[in-house]
């Protein structure tokens, strides 16, 4: 059904919030994605990748919510389009899940074999990793359709996220009897590897843990509240609809906003350029606000207007 032939005026003031906070998510998940991109350096090249895309699929899937809620709110109709742009959103927000157990999957192998990993670039094995997730994602979209329970795409969700949370567990205990055993007594190498190791993990567990409660509050709200991830204009005339599906896009939007900032915070090279902007917005006014004062070996300030000869005198004056 094509939601924007159905008018619900109580939901247009609501609609017009999410969507401007929606535009503004969408902005910064692209910011985000292109910096992970730019400086994919700062760990190894397979983990910014995997994690970039990670963030490519909030920042689309974004667009595509914020592309059905706007049209709506200008009453324009995809038509047969509508059906398109739905499915493309539901397989890039189910694809971020598999792609966070790739991650979690490719910081363990990373963790286990350091030295080894550190040159390895086995591109073939990252282009199957990367198909299996978006099949995974395509196979959860189109369970539905090939499946008679209803709450099908749900049950494959949770699975999901216990598996996420079962591989983070096993990271972290190797990676703490790694990080006990080794501390001190490895090599050099070694021991940059276990930090850049350490920093990698500090990014990337914030963010997915927070994006398995996202993805289990949108799970609970399906089933208990029967709230899609969509706007249903039909579900309108439904009691308390519209507030229960304001309340459910507020909590996502929540969330994905912890998200970025776990990743401005944690992510160095990010963090280090957001810290410079700030930094350089401030200045002026500081500058403004502060005298500045140059003092000779003596201690004693040198007028800025000072000739160079007038400052040599009055040094041999001092020092005769």
């Amino acid at each position: 059904m094509d939601f924007t032939n159905v008018t619900c005026e109580a939901v247009e003031t609501p609609v017009t919030v999410i969507c401007a906070i929606y535009a503004f998510h969408v902005t910064v998940f692209f910011i985000l994605t292109y910096s992970i991109f730019k400086h994919k350096n700062c760990f190894h090249p397979f983990f910014s990748i995997f994690f970039g895309c990670f963030m490519l699929s909030y920042a689309v899937s974004d667009f595509f919510t914020f592309l059905r809620l706007t049209l709506y709110r200008l009453h324009i109709s995809l038509g047969e389009g509508n059906v398109t742009v739905l499915r493309l959103y539901e397989i890039l927000y189910i694809y971020a899940s598999p792609c966070a157990v790739a991650i979690l999957i490719e910081r363990l192998v990373a963790t286990l074999y350091p030295a080894r990993y550190e040159h390895s670039r086995p591109w073939s094995l990252m282009i199957v990793a990367q198909l299996l997730c978006m099949t995974v994602a395509i196979l959860i979209v189109y369970s539905q359709e090939w499946h008679e329970e209803s709450d099908i795409q749900e049950y494959c969700m949770v699975g999901n996220q216990a598996l996420i949370i079962m591989t983070l567990i096993i990271l972290l205990l190797v990676n703490r009897v790694r990080t006990r055993r080794e501390i001190g007594s490895g090599q050099l190498r070694y021991r940059y590897q276990m930090s850049e190791n350490i920093t990698a993990l500090q990014l990337v567990i914030p963010v997915i843990v927070l994006d398995a409660m996202l993805t289990v509050v949108d799970i609970l709200w399906k089933l208990i509240f029967s709230v899609d991830l969509q706007f249903e204009a039909s579900q309108c005339d439904v009691k308390h609809y519209i507030l229960k599906f304001t309340v459910s896009r507020l909590i996502r939007l929540m969330f994905e906003f912890f998200i970025q900032i776990a990743v401005i915070l944690q992510h160095p090279a990010i963090r280090k350029k957001v810290y410079l902007r700030l930094h350089c917005w401030s200045s002026p006014s500081q500058m403004g606000s502060q005298e500045f004062h140059v003092k000779n070996v003596l201690g004693e300030d040198i007028h800025t207007k000072q000739t160079s000869d007038e400052h040599f005198c009055a040094l041999r004056a001092n020092w005769a």
